[in-house]
């Protein structure tokens, strides 16, 4: 990053806060980028999309796209893991959309 981004990123009333990857991590980007990226790339494409009209129609996109992704696709998680010799044997709790905790609590 240079000096003029991080100025920018200083000035009054508009604090960004800058953050790093974990020290020794060095790989850390690329997950964040793997798990994003392909979801946007799916949707999106590879074509570069400049202008103001289009940053416009892609944060629309992007906040129909968060609520779609995040409450309505099914997600696993962990229950256990394992180790058996040299694999991890892990097993899920069956896939659930986001949505689903939500309508069991009431």
């Amino acid at each position: 990053m240079n000096s003029l981004m991080e100025a920018w990123c200083d000035r009054p009333g508009h604090q960004i806060v800058l953050t790093r990857s974990r020290a020794y991590q060095s790989n850390d980007q690329a997950w964040v980028e793997q798990k994003n990226g392909m979801l946007v790339r799916r949707v999106v494409g590879y074509q570069r999309l400049e202008g103001l009209e289009a940053a416009q129609v892609m944060s629309e996109l992007y906040g129909a796209l968060r609520l779609f992704t995040n409450l309505f696709q099914p997600s696993f998680k962990l229950k256990t893991s394992e180790r058996q010799g040299a694999r991890i044997k892990r097993q899920h709790h069956p896939p659930l959309p986001g949505t689903a905790g939500r309508d069991s609590q009431r």
